[in-house]
C-alpha cells in the first residue's frame, strides 16, 4: 500500500488490569465509489451506486441515498430513489444537478423578484414509478452543500452560495 494512504492510530487498551498505549497503522479502505456528495434541500445525492445498477434497470438520474429529516425535500414529500428531473431539465449527473441549481436560483430572482418559489422535482422510484411534487426551497437553511474525497481518500466540505 502507498505509505501517503497509511495513518497511524494511538490506542489505548485496558489488558488484565493494566493500561496499555499501542500504536497500530491502519489503512484507509476505498470506499463503495463515491466520492463527490451534493445536500441539495435535504436530499443527499450522489451518483448512482454499482449496486444499485446491478439490481436492476434504474432511470436516468442521481440517487438520492437520505432525506433529512425536516428539510424541503422531506417537507414537501419527495418520493422516489432518483432524482429524474428539476424544472423538467433532467439531471442525469451532479454536475446536471449544480446546473440545474443556477438556472432555477436565477429565475427565481429575475421572476419572483427573489422571493421564495417553488420547483418542480420528478423522482422515480427502482420499479420505473414516476413522482411530482413541487419542493420549495429554504437557501437560508439548507443551502447547497458540495462533500468531496480527494484523491488520498480526505474529505472536503464546500457550501455553494446562492447566485
Amino acid at each position: 500500500l502507498d505509505e501517503a494512504l497509511i495513518c497511524e492510530v494511538q490506542l489505548t487498551l485496558l489488558r488484565r488490569g493494566k493500561v496499555r498505549q499501542v500504536q497500530v497503522k491502519v489503512p484507509m479502505l476505498p470506499s463503495d465509489g463515491t466520492s463527490r456528495l451534493l445536500c441539495w434541500h435535504g436530499l443527499l445525492l450522489r451518483e448512482t451506486p454499482r449496486a444499485v445498477r446491478e439490481f436492476g434497470t434504474v432511470p436516468s438520474g442521481v440517487y438520492i441515498c437520505q432525506t433529512m429529516l425536516g428539510s424541503p425535500g422531506e417537507a414537501n414529500g419527495i418520493e422516489g430513489e432518483f432524482l429524474v428531473k428539476v424544472n423538467g431539465m433532467p439531471t442525469p449527473d451532479l454536475d446536471a444537478v449544480l446546473a440545474v441549481t443556477k438556472e432555477v436560483e436565477r429565475d427565481i430572482k429575475t421572476t419572483a423578484g427573489g422571493r421564495r418559489a417553488h420547483v418542480r422535482v420528478e423522482s422515480a422510484d427502482s420499479k420505473g414509478r414516476h413522482f411530482v411534487r413541487p419542493l420549495e426551497p429554504d437557501p437560508l437553511f439548507w443551502p447547497l452543500v458540495e462533500l468531496s474525497q480527494d484523491a488520498h481518500g480526505a474529505w472536503s466540505c464546500d457550501e455553494r452560495p446562492s447566485c
